[in-house]
Order: structure tokens, then C-alpha cells, then sequence
């Protein structure tokens, strides 16, 4: 007669309790969003690409629609691909999915810093800014790069010293008499310098595939401006340059899938429970290149925005989503506080910027250099002054 141990039934007991469990972890439960099929264990983890992972993203948003999840893990993403959803979610229910960790003692100044009627007054700084960039074009009109954000680019170059690295002395000349100045220009730099850089590039790359374009805003700037370089008391008067600034923003988002926010609670849309805990991911990209919101998604067409007067904070607050301009500032209590002051910046350095190359260049539209703020890879392209006298003018400011 064989007798079983009260001891070895509860070990077995555990045992199938335990590797219940373990196949539960990455499982979709199917009350959540749908999504790409899981694996025990790893869930979708094996099917995160390893580069574009924007481009993989959209195309699960054209499988699943506005809301899908990925199970990595344990840990649940929860992904928005409609313009609808980061306004009802993100926006209108801020006090669930806005949760991120946040520097509190540097939020309330910045505030009052990043204000619309602070903003004002750093035009003359955001000039100064521009006509260095152009400056830089004019020294080597093919590293367009390294004049945008370089030291944004390699971080680490910023603890040269000045003998090695003189643009850390040339800061210091023009900022030491005000510190008030230098405070901004280095805010603007941090916050904002990546983003502008990402834009800039993707701008270099969609007027050299669509010259018609550049053609289009030298007209304007020449019968609005002259021969003088524009500045932001041109803004009303140029509304080409205008519809290009926001057409940059949409094209080359830089951060395709947004900046993550999470759950604070259990939360419910459209029928699917999203749980506690879980993260959020706008996919800015899928909306950017929607057909339905942008007919030829990847044309870079400035006119889709010529009718849109409204700044990116009265689109932000546009109860209609599908009225938001892009969204590259984000959405609801986390979107940038910063978005009027970095419309500025794109704005004067994207208005006097010419592009001509030596050769017949078509760039892939996709073929981006990855990381968390992406941008496309640099091409053959040189930015030069159109005369030897707007040289000169450019020296001269």
C-alpha cells in the first residue's frame, strides 16, 4: 500500500499554485485593450523592436485602433493612438494620468518663468540665438548639426575646458554682465535645445526633398522682410513661415511616442480596463501620420496648416481634439510649460534658413538616427546665404 505525505500534497499543491502564477505573467487579461499576442513570462516583450520602434507602434495602431496594450513583464503599457483619446485620458481626466516624478522645488519658478507675459520678454535672447546659428551656417554651411546642438548631442563635451571647447568661452562673453539671461538661455537650452535641433533637422530634410517649399517661404520672406532677416514682430505678417513652423512640428515630432505618463488608479474607456500602476504611451507619431487627420501624412505640406491662427496653447486648451495642431508639447497637467517660448525659437530659426545642395539628394524619409528624441540621419545638405550681401548683413548683426 503506498502512502502519500501530508507534506509532499502541500508541496505539490504550492507547486501548481506557483507555476499557475508564473503563466499568468504575461498574459492580457480580456478585460484589458487588445493588443499583439503574448508569450508566458516575457508577454510582447520579444516583438519591442530594437530600432523604429515608432514605426512598429503605428502599425499596431492600425491593427488595434485608438487604444491597444503590451504586457512586458509584469508591467502594463497601455498605448493611445487617436488625437480623441489623449484629450479624454490624458487631458480631461488629468488627476488619474499625469502621475510622473517630478522636481517640485524647480516646478514652481519655472512656472513663472515659462509664463506667456515672461515669454515676452526673452525675444531679444531668442534672437541672439538665431543670428549665432547663422553665424555657425556661415563658418561651415554642411555641419548644420553641430551648430544646432552639439553639445546636446554629446553631453560630455560640456566639461572641456574653454581652451579645448571655445564656444564655452564665446557663452560667457556674451552672458556675463547678466545672469538673469544666462539663467534662460541655459533653461532654454536644457528644456528646449533637443527639441528645436530635432525640428531644424527634419526641416533641412523635407525642403530638400520638397524644394517647392523653400521656394515658397523665400518669396514670402522676401517681399515681407526685404533684405533685412526676420524677426518675431514679423510673425502676423508671415503666415507661410508660419504653417512650415507647425508643419515641422508635425513631421519631426522628436519624441514619436511621447513622454510616458502613468495610472493612478483603475480607470475604464471604451470598455477596457486600464489597471493601476500601468504606463501610458501617447503615440504621437500614429497621430501626426494619420490619414484621416492628414491626408499624404508624409508630404511635408505647410498650406494643411495656412487657415490655423491658433497659437499651440489655444490648441492645447481647443476642447475639440481633432482641432490640436500637433502634439509635440504633449497633453493635459504634463504637457510643456515652455510651448509659447520653444514656438518662438522655432519660428526664428527656421524662417531665415535657405537650403541649397550640390547634387540631387532624396534622403528616406525614415531612415532616423534612433534614441529618445529622434530626428533623421544627416544628409549631404549645405544651409548658405543666398547673395554675398545677406553675408555680410548676418556678419554685421
Amino acid at each position: 500500500m503506498i502512502t502519500i505525505d501530508a507534506g509532499f500534497l502541500l508541496a505539490c499543491r504550492f507547486l501548481l499554485l506557483g507555476s499557475r502564477k508564473c503563466y499568468d505573467i504575461g498574459q492580457r487579461p480580456r478585460n484589458y485593450p487588445p493588443g499583439p499576442p503574448t508569450l508566458p513570462l516575457i508577454g510582447n516583450l520579444h516583438q519591442i523592436p530594437s530600432e523604429k520602434r515608432h514605426l512598429q507602434f503605428q502599425k499596431w495602431a492600425l491593427e488595434y485602433g485608438p487604444i491597444y496594450s503590451l504586457i512586458l513583464g509584469t508591467k502594463v503599457i497601455i498605448v493611445l493612438n487617436s488625437d480623441v483619446a489623449f484629450k479624454e485620458l490624458v487631458d480631461r481626466r488629468g488627476a488619474v494620468y499625469s502621475s510622473r516624478p517630478e522636481a517640485i522645488l524647480f516646478i514652481w519658478p519655472a512656472r513663472r518663468i515659462l509664463s506667456v507675459s515672461a515669454a515676452r520678454t526673452y525675444g531679444p535672447y531668442q534672437d541672439l540665438e538665431k543670428k549665432a546659428m547663422l553665424l555657425g551656417f556661415l563658418k561651415d554651411s554642411g555641419n548644420f548639426i553641430t551648430t544646432a546642438a552639439l553639445l546636446d548631442l554629446v553631453p560630455a563635451l560640456r566639461t572641456l575646458p574653454e581652451l579645448i571647447l571655445p564656444i564655452k568661452r564665446e557663452g560667457k562673453k556674451i552672458m556675463v554682465e547678466n545672469n538673469f539671461p544666462a539663467y534662460i538661455g541655459g533653461s532654454l537650452l536644457q528644456a528646449g535645445s533637443e527639441t528645436t535641433a530635432a525640428i531644424l533637422f527634419g526641416l533641412v530634410q523635407a525642403i530638400t526633398i520638397f524644394p517647392d517649399v523653400a521656394k515658397a517661404a523665400q518669396a514670402e520672406l522676401d517681399c515681407v522682410c526685404g533684405d533685412r532677416m526676420p524677426d518675431l514682430n514679423d510673425f502676423p505678417n508671415l503666415p507661410y513661415i508660419r504653417a512650415c513652423a507647425k508643419e515641422s512640428l508635425r513631421w519631426m515630432p522628436g519624441f514619436m511616442l511621447g513622454i510616458p505618463h502613468s495610472v493612478t488608479q483603475d480607470n475604464v474607456y471604451i470598455g477596457y480596463h486600464i489597471p493601476k500602476g500601468s504606463t501610458i504611451i501617447m503615440n504621437v507619431w500614429a497621430v501626426h501620420n494619420d490619414i484621416q487627420r492628414h491626408p499624404h501624412p508624409r508630404r511635408f505640406d505647410p498650406v494643411r496648416y495656412i487657415n490655423d491662427h491658433q497659437t499651440s496653447i489655444d490648441a492645447a486648451n481647443n476642447p475639440d481634439a481633432t482641432k490640436r495642431d500637433h502634439f509635440v508639447f504633449g497633453a493635459g497637467r504634463r504637457r510643456c510649460q515652455g510651448m509659447h517660448i520653444a514656438n518662438q525659437s522655432i519660428f526664428l530659426a527656421i524662417s531665415p534658413v535657405d537650403q541649397e545642395t550640390s547634387k540631387e539628394i532624396i534622403p528616406d524619409i525614415n531612415d532616423m538616427a534612433d534614441g529618445i528624441m529622434m530626428r533623421p540621419k544627416p544628409v549631404p545638405a549645405h544651409i548658405r546665404p543666398r547673395s554675398a550681401s545677406k553675408a555680410e548683413y548676418i556678419k554685421q548683426e
